[in-house]
């Protein structure tokens, strides 16, 4: 099974993230919890660790 590259999954997030950003609709310290979640993904993809990985990004 082919695995999308974070980087690419990132790439694609970074809209849904910054928008509700932009529009007021997020506080900081969602945004850090977001910006967290991401470091950790990349840490277990680094691990090859796809599944926990993903789940990281679904919960950003």
């Amino acid at each position: 099974m082919h695995r999308v590259p974070l980087v690419l999954s990132l790439a694609l997030s970074i809209p849904t993230l910054v928008s509700p950003a932009i529009a007021g609709e997020s506080n900081s310290a969602e945004l850090a919890m977001a910006v967290r979640l991401f470091d950790e993904a990349q840490k277990l993809e680094a691990q090859q660790r796809w599944g926990d990985a993903a789940l990281k990004l679904e919960e950003a």
